[in-house]
């Protein structure tokens, strides 16, 4: 009872404003269309006394109300009624709060409104709001819409490619709702496409009208808008009487169809190439009484006023230069509004395919770190293989290199540290330490004296000396002695001292050392000195 008592309450208020706003519905059309075209702003503003009601019951009479706008918004002439408070302002408010499906539609219907009022600039941006919604919708028959409207617009823009583009988008979607009668418009934009491109085509022009007429059997209107359009592509090759002719067919069908006559202003110009200034002043009249096309009406009065000049009526020409003055500053600003809309579809795409980009980089970085992930994980697993292997080793008493590698230099320090040791004694007994430094050498290598230094390097080393021969005979005396040093990890200027040379030369030594036994570094030479030491290295 509640929802049926506010459904009165809202009727009577419509019939109140029906009356006094002095509603009359106009000929051909239902009278709540009337109602609804005068009467939008005042509707509209009932959305604030509807709080009250169950969101239902206001969901549903928002969803009516969207109705209303979209039959209004059929006819073009309802468009100037929709002010910035309009019923469609209120739907789109509300939709965006609940997050409604029906968005896309209200985002549709305000880029509509503002289309008609030749705000193009305002309009893209709530026709890309709507495509993307109905994309993630697959709501089909809202895009085939949206392209057709944007195909329309970059044809105003002269962009026909685009145009072209959007028409054939319009066509797939179209197919895929399985819908025939809108297929007609489609196939005419197409068609329109050839005809104002600098490419003119008039066979693809002439092929594509075709299609829409063979669609369009039975549908006067739509048949009188294709014979205009044939007939403006023989005007636009130049023949004048063919496209005289498919004007006036068309003249007829509009008569018949009680529509609004396009075809005068050509029929004008057509008159007027051919010095019938009577016939052409009076179909220019003609299309300035019926129509509200800025363009129309700006080279309507461009051929008033040129007729005006030739048959001397100068008071007749400044008139109508004046008009043509109004018109081209409302063109101006038309202009204008293309081509912020032009930039804005621009700056769109842009964005778009940025957003495309970036998100290629991301999945490339995601497929980059799930490669990373899976590489460490099949390398931990690899480690834990290795370890376990190692573990299973250690178990069987099986030391590894690293281990035997262990034991040799442990053995090196120890005859180091004994070294150091003898440098202790006696740097404490008063010498310096140069001579200490021999002297422990001596004392513990005899490194003075070859023969017994190889003596004791064997004996020491586990026949280290004769090892070194056997595997690089091309070593000599310092080699030898080096290499040994190199082992105790004897100081380069410590070395220097017992070689007698200089620090730089121990260096250059060292380098040279390594290339002889094939090491890159001075830690790839101790590893290979320990697998000498060790005996893997023999042949």
């Amino acid at each position: 009872m509640y929802f049926i008592s506010r459904i009165c309450v809202l009727s009577a208020l419509l019939a109140c404003l029906s009356f006094s706003e002095g509603c009359t519905p106009r000929k051909g059309r239902p009278s709540y269309i009337s109602l609804a075209g005068c009467s939008l702003d005042t509707v509209a503003g009932m959305v604030g006394a509807l709080d009250q009601v169950p969101a239902d019951s206001l969901t549903a009479g928002l969803r009516a109300w969207r109705g209303l706008c979209g039959v209004c918004l059929q006819d073009k002439s309802y468009a100037d009624t929709l002010g910035p408070q309009s019923l469609i302002d209120s739907v789109v408010d509300y939709y965006e709060q609940v997050k409604s499906p029906y968005l896309a539609t209200a985002y549709f219907y305000k880029a509509r409104s503002l289309y008609y009022r030749n705000e193009y600039d305002a309009s893209m941006p709530f026709y890309f709001k709507a495509e993307r919604l109905a994309e993630k919708l697959d709501d089909y028959a809202m895009l085939a819409r949206i392209n057709m409207d944007i195909g329309e617009f970059n044809i105003y823009q002269q962009y026909y490619e685009k145009a072209r583009e959007r028409y054939k988008k319009a066509l797939f979607y179209y197919d895929l709702i399985e819908e025939t009668h809108d297929n007609v418009y489609a196939f005419i934009g197409l068609g329109d496409t050839y005809v104002g491109a600098k490419e003119f085509n008039p066979e693809h022009a002439i092929g594509y009208y075709s299609e829409a007429m063979n669609l369009a059997k039975g549908d006067s209107a739509l048949l009188e808008l294709i014979i205009f359009q044939i007939g403006y592509v023989f005007y636009a090759q130049g023949e004048l009487d063919s496209a005289k002719h498919y004007f006036l067919q068309s003249e007829n069908i509009y008569k018949y169809t009680n529509s609004i006559p396009s075809q005068s202003l050509f029929l004008s110009f057509i008159y007027n190439k051919k010095n019938s200034l009577d016939s052409s002043l009076y179909y220019a009249d003609i299309a300035l009484e019926t129509t509200e096309n800025i363009y129309v009406r700006r080279a309507c009065y461009d051929i008033k006023a040129s007729i005006a000049e030739q048959v001397g009526d100068n008071e007749e020409a400044d008139r109508c230069r004046r008009q043509i003055l109004d018109c081209s500053d409302s063109i101006a600003k038309i202009e204008r509004s293309q081509h912020e809309a032009y930039v804005y579809e621009s700056e769109y795409h842009a964005g778009q395919a940025r957003v495309r980009t970036r998100n290629r980089w991301i999945a490339a970085v995601a497929t980059g770190a799930a490669l990373v992930l899976v590489f460490l994980l099949l390398a931990g697993m690899h480690w834990r293989r290795k370890k376990l292997q190692y573990e299973k080793n250690e178990k069987e008493g099986r030391q590894t290199e690293s281990e035997r590698n262990s034991l040799i230099a442990e053995q090196f320090e120890t005859v180091g540290r004994r070294i150091s040791a003898r440098m202790g004694d006696l740097q404490r007994q008063g010498l310096d330490y140069e001579t200490s430094l021999r002297n422990a050498y001596n004392h513990i290598l005899c490194l003075d004296n070859y023969p017994d230094f190889c003596r004791v390097v064997n004996r020491q080393f586990n026949n280290m000396a004769t090892k070194l021969h056997v595997q690089y005979p091309q070593l000599d005396e310092r080699d030898m002695k080096l290499c040994i040093l190199h082992l105790l990890q004897t100081r380069n200027k410590d070395i220097a001292m017992l070689l007698y040379i200089s620090i730089n030369s121990v260096g250059n030594t060292k380098t040279r050392l390594a290339k002889k036994v094939g090491a890159g570094s001075a830690t790839v030479l101790t590893r290979l000195l320990y697998d000498i030491f060790a005996g893997r290295c023999l042949n």
